[in-house]
């Protein structure tokens, strides 16, 4: 991570709390698209979740035996990851902007955060937000997690890259009594 990017910050944050690593010993590769079960794992350790290790039934249908699979678990029975309808979490897939503000919004419901947006918030492209989405994404652009405004568009079905990643993570977490 070079010195005085606009993600650096965030990434020694992230790097420093411990729920992140880089993608060698020495590189971070902050353009690169993150995965779902990426982000899962990472959220799972800033709830702290993987270090109470216990035995759980895997409940999405092809989560058994990967490496993320006790995150994910432990995630789904904290209400912050549901899966698809055909009952599979697709880790491997790249994450979506939306997903990622489901997901955190999520997390601060389960650490008690009201997420209830409660001002006028407005994306030119809140029509292509997936209503299952729309509420996660209008409360961070309220409280400027993402960048909102009349001419701003929030582009849902893009991918969440490892930078853009940090930066949510971290300021979510700001939102908290946690950190």
């Amino acid at each position: 991570v070079a010195q005085g990017v606009w993600y650096q910050q965030y990434v020694d944050e992230l790097y420093n709390y411990g729920f992140t690593q880089g993608t060698s010993d020495t590189t971070y590769s902050p353009q690169n698209k993150i995965t779902r079960a990426q982000f899962a794992v990472m959220i799972a350790r800033a709830l702290e979740l993987s270090e109470h290790e216990t035995e759980l039934t895997i409940t999405l249908s092809d989560l058994k035996g990967k490496w993320y699979a006790q995150q994910v678990q432990q995630l789904i029975e904290a209400e912050i990851i549901t899966g698809y309808k055909d009952q599979s979490f697709k880790g491997g897939n790249e994450l979506t902007r939306q997903q990622a503000a489901v997901m955190l919004t999520r997390l601060l419901n389960y650490l008690g955060v009201d997420t209830t947006v409660k001002g006028d918030v407005q994306l030119k492209d809140l029509s292509s937000v997936s209503s299952y989405a729309q509420q996660s994404v209008l409360y961070l652009a309220e409280k400027r997690i993402i960048v909102s405004g009349e001419n701003v568009a929030f582009n849902p079905q893009g991918k969440l890259t490892r930078a853009q990643m940090a930066k949510m993570i971290v300021q979510v977490l700001k939102l908290t009594s946690k950190y």
